[in-house]
C-alpha cells in the first residue's frame, strides 16, 4: 500500500488528539504569513497526510492520486517528459512541456521528492528534462500559459530543495521572464507584444500563479507583489465585470478584457476569484459573494458533464473561500472524479477525454494531471487567511 494512504490511516485511526489544522495553530497575520512562506521548504508526504486529515480528505480520494502517480510514473518517457501524442494521437508534441509541468506538480503536492520514495527518479529525470527545454530568455515554451505552468513546477521544485543551483538559477530565470512579459495594462497574452494589448484571463492566471509558486519559493516577493497589484488595478477598470463591487453586483468575469462577460459558472469566474483572494480582497467583498455562489452553484453531477479546466481553478478558488457550501462541494465533486478513474489495464491510475475543453486540447496526460490536481486541492497550498 501507498506509504502516504498508510500514515493518513494511522493519523485518522490512531491520533484523535492531534490537532493538524495551520489556522488553528496560527495565532495571528503574521505568524500565517510566515508559515505560508515556509509550506514548501516544509511539504513532504507526511505533511501533505496531516493537511489532507485537518481538511477532511477521504481514503478514496487519496487512493485516486495514488493509482494516478503510479500510470504517470510508468508512463514517463526515458528522457524524463511525457508524451501527449502518445495517449491521445490527435494531440502533438506542442502539449508536452504543459503536460510535464502538470505532471511534475502532482508529485511535488503530494510530497514526493527527488532524494527518496518510489517515485524520486521520475521526478530528477522530469526536472531535468524541465531544465533542458528552457531557453536562454527564461522560456519554456513560445505561449505563456505554458511558460506559466513550467515555472510553478520549477519553482516549486526550488521551493522544496530539489535539484539544486540548476533548479534555482531556472527558476529564477523563468520568473524573470514572466515578470517581463506582464502587459503595461497589468494581464497577461499568449506573448507580449508591445502594439496589441490583449489581456487574456486564462493566459493571466496560469502566469500570475506561476509567480505565485516563485514567490512562495523565496524569490522576488517584492516584484510578484506588485504584478498581482498590476492586475488587480486592471480588474477595478473593467466596470460591468470584474471592477463591479456594487450592492447588486452580479460577480462576473471575462475572457478578454476588452470582449464580453463570461457566462456564470466559468472558468475565468474562477480565475478571477482565486487572483482576488490572492491579492488580498476580503470574502465580505460584493463581487467575491456574488461570484463564489455562482461557483457553488455549478455542481457537476458525472464525468461526461465534467469541465476539468473549470473545476481546477473552481476547486482552487473555493477552497481559499472556505465554508461549509466548500465541503459539501467539493465532496461531490471528488466523488465524479473517483468515479470517473480508469481503475483497470494499461490506463488504470488516467484520466480520458469526455469531449470538454481541456479533457480534448490537452489529451489523457493533462486531463489526468488536472484531474489529480483537483483532488490534491487541499494540501497543495495553505490557506491565506
Amino acid at each position: 500500500m501507498n506509504i502516504k494512504i498508510c500514515l493518513f490511516i494511522f493519523l485518522l485511526f490512531f491520533s484523535p488528539f492531534i490537532c493538524f489544522s495551520q489556522e488553528a495553530s496560527k495565532s495571528s497575520n503574521a505568524s500565517k504569513k510566515k508559515s505560508i512562506s515556509r509550506f514548501l521548504k516544509n511539504r513532504s508526504t507526511e505533511m501533505v497526510a496531516e493537511l489532507g486529515l485537518s481538511y477532511g480528505v477521504s481514503l478514496e480520494s487519496e487512493a485516486a492520486v495514488a493509482l494516478t502517480l503510479e500510470w504517470l510514473s510508468k508512463n514517463q518517457e526515458a528522457d524524463g517528459h511525457w508524451s501527449s501524442k502518445k495517449h491521445s494521437p490527435k494531440e502533438t508534441s506542442e502539449v508536452d512541456t504543459a503536460g510535464t509541468g502538470l505532471a511534475i506538480l502532482c508529485f511535488l503536492s503530494s510530497g514526493h521528492n527527488t532524494k527518496k520514495g518510489s517515485y524520486k527518479n521520475t521526478i530528477k529525470k522530469a526536472l531535468s528534462w524541465l531544465v533542458k527545454k528552457q531557453e536562454a530568455n527564461g522560456r519554456f515554451d513560445h505561449r505563456n500559459y505554458s511558460n506559466g505552468i513550467c515555472t510553478m513546477a520549477i519553482s516549486e521544485a526550488a521551493g522544496m530543495g530539489l535539484g539544486g543551483s540548476l533548479v534555482k538559477k531556472a527558476r529564477n530565470k523563468a520568473t524573470d521572464y514572466l515578470l517581463s512579459q506582464q502587459n503595461a495594462s497589468g494581464g497577461y497574452n499568449y506573448k507580449k507584444s508591445n502594439s496589441i494589448q490583449r489581456n487574456d484571463l486564462s493566459i493571466t492566471g496560469w502566469s500570475l500563479m506561476g509567480l505565485r509558486s516563485a514567490m512562495l519559493s523565496g524569490y522576488k516577493k517584492k516584484q510578484i507583489q506588485r504584478a498581482f497589484l498590476k492586475f488587480s488595478k486592471m480588474m477595478d477598470r473593467v466596470k460591468g465585470s470584474t471592477g463591479d463591487h456594487s450592492p447588486d453586483t452580479k460577480g462576473l468575469a471575462w475572457y478578454t478584457s476588452n470582449g464580453k462577460s463570461s457566462r456564470k459558472g466559468s472558468a475565468t469566474q474562477a480565475i478571477a476569484l482565486l487572483l482576488r483572494q490572492y491579492q488580498g480582497s476580503k470574502k465580505s467583498d460584493p463581487w467575491l459573494v456574488a461570484a463564489s455562489n455562482d461557483l457553488f452553484a455549478k455542481q457537476f453531477t458525472s464525468y461526461e458533464t465534467f469541465e476539468v479546466y473549470q473545476s481546477y481553478y473552481s476547486s482552487l478558488a473555493l477552497f481559499e473561500y472556505g465554508g461549509e457550501p466548500w465541503k459539501n462541494w467539493n465532496k461531490k465533486n471528488s466523488m465524479i472524479l473517483i468515479k470517473g478513474q480508469k481503475k483497470e489495464g494499461k490506463l488504470a491510475g488516467s484520466w480520458g477525454s469526455n469531449g470538454l475543453c481541456h479533457s480534448t486540447k490537452g489529451g489523457r496526460i493533462v486531463a489526468t494531471s488536472m484531474a489529480c490536481l483537483i483532488l490534491q486541492t487541499v494540501y497543495r497550498y495553505p490557506r491565506m487567511k
